[in-house]
């Protein structure tokens, strides 16, 4: 004899398969509903929504290190499912969050890779920023990123707070960074600007020479 519960895990198993990859990927007709783990191609994400990509050349951020290009696609996938790219609809999706991880996946995967995400509905741009600004900053603290990312973060954060889209209140970037990843401030300070100093030399006067007459 079948037991309710039984009935249930029945049913749950015979429905269609959520994740199934499609070409073409129906809009969903209520869009203020609960985020949903999609499974697609890398090459249906056509890249950045347009609010980062602008932010990107806004505060000329650079592109953190990528993982070697001998990178196994087995395991690189199996990190895709344990942290899911986070994509956007408007016409198609555009990546808004794990945006490194985008970035590395396009250089390590095969464009018709099959790979899992999260859509996200109703975000503004400024909830996009922001999400994507504390994931910026944020993540090298929690993934141990090398030193090198870290001054770059440095110097992204200064950008964003001079623009007036980022606030730290109180303390200087550096000793906030050195703080959260736990390394020396003197690394992370902005590098002096160079500026060329007119070097004025000062010849002693010559003597005026007479003229020797024959």
């Amino acid at each position: 004899m079948k037991t309710s519960t039984s009935n249930e895990l029945e049913g749950i198993l015979s429905k269609p398969n959520p994740c199934k990859p499609s070409a073409n990927i129906a809009v969903p007709d209520d869009k203020s509903q609960a985020p949903s783990y999609i499974k697609v191609r890398l090459s249906q994400i056509i890249g950045l929504h347009p609010c980062l990509q602008s932010l990107y050349e806004d505060l000329d951020i650079p592109k953190l290190r990528f993982p070697s290009k001998q990178a196994k696609n087995k395991e690189f996938l199996s990190t895709l499912v344990r942290n899911p790219l986070i994509v956007i609809r408007d016409s198609r999706l555009r990546c808004i969050g794990k945006v490194r991880t985008y970035f590395a996946a396009k250089e390590v995967l095969d464009p018709e890779t099959e790979i899992y995400c999260i859509e996200l509905f109703n975000l503004t741009e400024t909830q996009i920023m922001s999400d994507f600004l504390q994931e910026y900053f944020f993540d090298p603290a929690l993934f141990g990123y090398h030193t090198t990312d870290i001054k770059r973060v440095a110097e992204t954060a200064r950008r964003a707070m001079a623009l007036g889209i980022w606030n730290l209140p109180e303390q200087p970037v550096e000793v906030f960074l050195s703080n959260l990843y736990c390394t020396g401030k003197r690394g992370l300070m902005p590098k002096p600007k160079t500026v060329s100093a007119e070097v004025k030399i000062d010849l002693p006067e010559t003597e005026e020479i007479p003229a020797v007459s024959n």
